[in-house]
């Protein structure tokens, strides 16, 4: 079995190798990254792993935000021309962790007959910046808050924070089209394995205040570029409160100090979550599987009250089709009966 890895970056050098190196070590066979732009040492970190051979090397020189068609063509890619079984679509602040084993053995797990799965994602709190890399600080998770994902007004107004919509990978196809900035795929062959999760994202969104900043201002003025101006309505809410001035503002209000986490932690709203660095570090697997347990306790039960929302909302959306079906049905009957109607007459 074959797992490819697609990524396409802009400035990431704050967490580019450490990506890299977490999911080559972790199971990840080869690598498809599409540099955009980049203007620190991301190109640099991607030429060294292209020159090891696990990594294939292209380019994005618009400023259009393009990131859909190029993940697309990365995922095709992987299917033609480097043998995937199964591929990754994934960002540079996203860590994927199997529940067990490696990452190939947990794809390998997945029954035949589905082509796709969703990876529930573990959003780290953004912590003060002390000169320490992100993955020293970044320790504690933000607990799942199920009636604030049912609620879409809370979402449309939830700013920076990132209520945790799944991320997709899926068995390699030539057809693939990789949707909704890599929540979603199409395809011949893919359809979702319901309930089966075996590998959870840690997503480290807020690492800096410049690396947020340069993220919203470099995908902004791509927006404005973007012939659709309904596309990403997050994103360009985000610039619209840089060019007014507001984003330290929205970023520093999120910053968790050592009580806040201390308080959030008594309170069950969030929990410690040392894995990667102690998965990197070499340090026991008691670390590397949680902190303890009460926090392993409530990341299951984070992760099962997500699994439940996300049958719900598969649920309502059969339940549309269903609805959308039958009134089409009902539509076509009626046109029959008028049909009948007049030749009566």
């Amino acid at each position: 079995m074959k797992l490819v890895m697609t990524l396409f970056v802009r400035n990431e050098e704050d967490i580019l190798e450490v990506n890299l190196r977490y999911h080559l070590e972790r199971g990840v066979d080869f690598i498809i990254a599409t540099d955009n732009r980049s203007e620190d040492a991301t190109p640099e970190i991607l030429a060294k792993h292209a020159r090891a051979g696990h990594l294939h090397l292209m380019r994005h020189a618009e400023d259009d935000y393009a990131q859909p068609q190029a993940m697309t063509r990365m995922a095709r890619l992987a299917a033609e021309e480097f043998g995937a079984d199964w591929v990754i679509n994934n960002d540079a602040d996203e860590f994927w962790w199997p529940r067990e084993g490696s990452l190939r053995e947990a794809f390998s797990s997945v029954p035949p007959g589905y082509g796709a799965f969703a990876a529930y994602r573990s959003n780290f709190a953004p912590r003060p910046e002390d000169g320490r890399s992100f993955l020293r600080r970044m320790d504690v998770v933000e607990l799942l808050d199920v009636e604030k994902l049912r609620d879409r007004k809370v979402r449309g107004a939830s700013g920076a924070h990132h209520f945790m919509v799944p991320k997709v990978a899926h068995r390699a196809a030539r057809n693939v089209e990789v949707t909704d900035a890599s929540h979603g795929v199409a395809g011949t062959g893919l359809g979702f394995a319901p309930g089966w999760q075996p590998v959870e994202i840690l997503h480290y969104p807020l690492r800096s205040y410049g690396q947020f900043e340069a993220k919203v201002r470099n995908g902004g003025r791509a927006l404005e570029r973007h012939p659709d101006p309904d596309f990403n309505p997050h994103l360009r809410r985000l610039y619209e409160l840089y060019r007014e001035g507001g984003l330290p503002d929205l970023y520093f209000s999120q910053i968790l100090d050592d009580a806040a986490v201390d308080s959030g932690i008594e309170e069950g709203r969030l929990l410690r979550d040392r894995r990667l660095h102690a998965f990197l570090n070499g340090e026991d697997g008691e670390s590397v599987e949680g902190t303890e347990p009460r926090a392993r306790a409530a990341r299951a039960t984070a992760i099962g009250e997500y699994e439940r929302w996300v049958a719900e909302k598969r649920l309502n959306r059969l339940k549309r089709r269903l609805e959308k079906r039958e009134r089409r049905l009902e539509e076509v009957r009626s046109r029959l009966e008028r049909k009948r109607a007049r030749k009566r007459k």
